[in-house]
């Protein structure tokens, strides 16, 4: 082998060896500056965007006052927004509703009293029998609670809009050791124009009561 090749073999022999060795070097070198480039440009962003938003990051004086200005706008308009739903929605405490409640209940009450005492006052209807017996067996001496039955209910369905002109007890049911029951019928006047209905009329002989229920046949 000549001196030229020989000389040609070693500096390739020698470069080999030098990429072999500096290179991973170099290449983690490298790596190193950019991994740290990028942390020192992600530590001033976020350092920008803690500073403000925008224009107001670079201009701390400015930007506060902006901000601040900006914040207190923000609370005023969401009072006057609150102050403005507490007008159209006033809170009421669930005592207070409960209270407000059975303060109506109870005038309602009063009210229906009064009304359904009057209209007692004024029945007087003229009682019948379709045939004789049935009176005494149905009613007997007890014409005040068969009175003040027939008018509580047409007074609950109707209100006074009607005025009961007679009851005719139509028919005997049955009979048991507990009730008795009679169909009657129930003739009204409103205005000029008249009406009847048909009732089924139960007597509780251990309650001495009488319960009303409209009957269609």
């Amino acid at each position: 082998m000549d001196k030229k090749k020989m000389r040609t073999y070693l500096l390739i022999l020698c470069a080999s060896v030098l990429i072999s060795v500096y290179l991973p070097m170099l290449i983690d070198s490298c790596s190193k500056r950019m991994v740290d480039g990028m942390v020192s440009e992600t530590e001033e962003t976020e350092a920008m965007t803690e500073s403000g938003p925008g224009i107001a990051g670079t201009l701390p004086g400015e930007g506060r006052r902006e901000t601040e200005n900006d914040e207190g706008q923000d609370s005023a308009g969401d009072s006057r927004y609150e102050e403005k739903v507490s007008e159209m929605n006033p809170v009421h405490t669930d005592e207070t509703d409960f209270a407000a409640s059975a303060e109506e209940i109870q005038k309602r009450k009063e009210k229906q009293d009064a009304g359904l005492q009057k209209y007692r006052e004024s029945f007087h209807p003229e009682i019948t029998e379709a045939y004789s017996g049935v009176r005494e067996a149905f009613i007997g001496d007890h014409a005040v609670e068969f009175d003040h039955a027939v008018a509580d209910h047409i007074y609950q369905a109707y209100g006074n809009l009607y005025n009961v002109t007679q009851v005719e007890l139509k028919e005997m049911l049955d009979e048991t050791d507990d009730e008795i029951r009679c169909m009657v019928r129930v003739y009204t006047k409103s205005g000029d124009r008249n009406y009847s209905q048909g009732y089924i009329v139960i007597y509780s002989k251990a309650y001495d009561f009488y319960s009303v229920y409209a009957y269609n046949r």
